[in-house]
C-alpha cells in the first residue's frame, strides 16, 4: 500500500492553494459562467415553490448543452445566499462555495491520479513526486477558481479509469456498473471531458479485455444514469440525439488544425521551465515498466487531439481540452526526478526547492490579477457613477453611460468579441489601473482564435479608471 503521510501533506497543500486561488475572486468571469449562475438561481427557486416541479426540472435542461455539473456547486452557494445572514452577501457565498467545491474536485483530480499511479506499480516515491507536480503544475489549477465544472468531470473520469486498472474482479461485484456510470456522469457534467474517456476504454481493454460481463454492467451504468436525463429532456421537448447534434454541428469557437502545435505552445504559456521538463522526461520514460501504460495514454490523447483538431478540422483546442495531458506528463517527470535524485538527499532537495520556486513563480500572475467586477464595485462605491469605454472593439455594456467625468476603461468582465483596436478611450488623469486578466496569455487561448490573440496582444489591456475633469 501507499504510505499516504507525504502524500497526504501535498494533497492538503494543493487544496489549501486551490483554496486561496479561488477565494483571491474571478468566480464568473467567462461568458458561459453568466448563464449557469442565474440557472441555480431559478432551480433553487423552483424546488423552494413546493410544488412547482416541472418548472424545477425544465431548468437545468434549458442550458443543457453547459452541461448540468454547474448544479453541484450552484446550488449550495445559492442557499448560503439565501439562508445565511445578510452580511455575507450572494458574491461573496458565490466565492465561498466554489472555493471549497472547486477547491475539492481539484484535488480530488490529484488524488485519484495518485491512485492510478499506485495500481500501475509506482514506486511510493514515485506517487508523491508525480502528485506534486500535478499540483504544482498551473495548467491544471486555475481553473479551480472559476465557476466551472471541468474539475468536476475530470475528477469522475479519473474516478472510472482508476476503477478500471483494479486487478481483475468477477462482474458479480458490479465494478463494471460503477465504471460506465462514472464515465457517463463525467460526459453529461461537462462534454470536454469527452476525450479523456478514450483512456477509460483502455484501461478496461487492457485489465478486463476478456470480461464480458464488465463491459455489459459498464453499458448497463451508463445507461442508468442517462436515462433520467433522456427521460427529462424528452419531456422538454429535445430527442436524445439533440445534446450530441448540437456538440457536433455547432461553430467551433476558436482555431480548428491546431493540434499537433497548440499543446506545446499552450503548456509554454502556463508552466515555462516545467513545460519543457515534461518534454525532457518523455524519452527515458520508456524505461519503467510501469509508466509504459502512462506513456501510450500520453499518445492516445495528443494523438486524439491532433486527429479530431488538425486531420478531421472538427475540433477547435482550448486551454480546458488540452490541460488532461498535464496529467500523465506529470507523472513521468515525477518518476524521472525521483530516477535522477537517487538515494541523495541533497539532490532530492535541490530538486524540490526548484520545482518549488519554479511554482511560485508561474502562480504569482494567478495571485496577482483583479478581475474587473471587483474593480467596478469598489470603483463606484468611491466615486458613484462611471461611463465605460474600452481599447478592443466588440464588448459593449448593454447600459446607458450617465454624465460623469469619471471613466472605466475595460471592466468588462470579459472583452469579446474582438473585433479590432479602438482608440477613442478619453484623455484624463489615472486614478486607479491594473491589467485585466486576459492579458495572462493562457487566458487568451480559451475560444479566441489566433488573429483575436494577436489583437488582445497588441491592445492596452489595462483596467483604468479615469478622471477627465478640466
Amino acid at each position: 500500500m501507499v504510505r499516504w503521510s507525504p502524500l497526504g501533506a501535498v494533497l492538503g497543500a494543493a487544496f489549501v492553494l486551490r483554496v486561496a486561488l479561488a477565494l483571491s475572486g474571478g468566480a464568473i468571469f467567462w461568458g458561459d459562467e453568466g448563464h449557469r449562475w442565474p440557472a441555480s438561481v431559478q432551480l433553487y427557486d423552483a424546488i423552494r415553490s413546493h410544488g412547482d416541479w416541472a418548472e424545477a426540472a425544465s431548468v437545468p435542461f434549458r442550458y443543457i448543452h453547459f452541461g448540468v455539473g454547474f448544479l453541484v456547486p450552484g446550488l449550495p452557494a445559492v442557499w448560503i445566499a439565501k439562508t445565511l445572514p445578510a452580511w455575507l452577501t450572494e458574491p461573496q457565498a458565490l466565492y465561498a462555495t466554489v472555493a471549497l467545491y472547486a477547491g475539492l474536485a481539484s484535488t480530488a483530480v490529484l488524488a485519484l491520479l495518485a491512485l492510478i499511479a499506485h495500481r500501475l506499480g509506482a514506486s511510493r516515491r514515485e506517487v508523491v513526486a508525480g502528485t506534486a507536480l500535478a499540483g504544482c503544475c498551473v495548467a491544471l489549477t486555475y481553473w479551480s477558481r472559476f465557476y466551472q465544472p471541468y474539475d468536476y468531470a475530470l475528477a469522475l473520469c479519473l474516478g472510472a479509469v482508476a476503477a478500471a486498472l483494479r486487478e481483475e474482479v468477477h462482474w458479480r461485484e458490479g465494478r463494471g456498473a460503477w465504471i460506465g456510470a462514472l464515465a457517463m456522469a463525467a460526459l453529461l457534467t461537462h462534454y470536454g471531458v469527452a476525450q479523456v474517456l478514450v483512456l477509460v476504454g483502455a484501461a478496461m481493454l487492457w485489465r478486463h479485455g476478456r470480461n464480458v460481463g464488465m463491459f455489459a454492467g459498464a453499458v448497463a451504468g451508463a445507461l442508468l444514469v442517462y436515462l433520467p436525463v433522456h427521460v427529462l429532456m424528452v419531456a422538454q421537448g429535445k430527442p436524445w440525439w439533440w445534446l450530441a447534434l448540437y456538440t457536433l454541428v455547432r461553430p467551433p469557437q476558436g482555431d480548428v488544425a491546431t493540434g499537433w502545435w497548440m499543446p506545446f505552445v499552450y503548456f509554454w504559456e502556463t508552466d515555462h521551465v516545467l513545460a519543457l521538463a515534461w518534454l525532457a522526461a518523455l524519452p527515458s520514460a520508456w524505461r519503467r515498466v510501469w509508466a509504459r501504460p502512462v506513456v501510450v495514454a500520453f499518445g492516445l490523447l495528443y494523438a486524439e487531439m491532433a486527429l479530431f483538431s488538425t486531420g478531421v478540422g472538427a475540433l477547435a483546442l482550448t486551454g480546458r481540452y488540452v490541460r488532461s495531458l498535464a496529467l500523465p506528463l506529470s507523472l513521468l517527470l515525477g518518476a524521472q526526478l525521483v530516477r535522477s535524485a537517487g538515494a541523495s538527499r541533497l539532490r532530492a532537495a535541490a530538486m524540490v526547492i526548484a520545482v518549488v520556486l519554479t511554482a511560485i513563480g508561474n502562480f504569482h500572475p494567478l495571485f496577482a490579477q483583479v478581475f474587473p467586477c471587483r474593480a467596478e464595485e469598489a470603483w463606484r462605491a468611491e466615486v458613484g457613477d462611471l461611463r465605460c469605454a474600452f481599447t478592443i472593439a466588440g464588448p459593449a455594456t448593454g447600459r446607458a453611460d450617465p454624465v460623469t467625468p469619471y471613466v472605466a476603461v475595460n471592466t468588462c468582465a470579459w472583452l469579446y468579441p474582438v473585433l479590432g483596436l479602438r482608440q477613442d478611450v478619453p484623455a484624463g488623469r489615472t486614478v486607479h489601473e491594473h491589467l485585466h486578466p486576459l492579458a495572462y496569455r493562457p487566458y487568451q487561448f480559451e475560444l479566441f482564435t489566433a488573429a483575436e490573440r494577436a489583437t488582445l496582444r497588441a491592445a492596452d489591456l489595462r483596467v483604468r479608471l479615469l478622471d477627465t475633469s478640466p
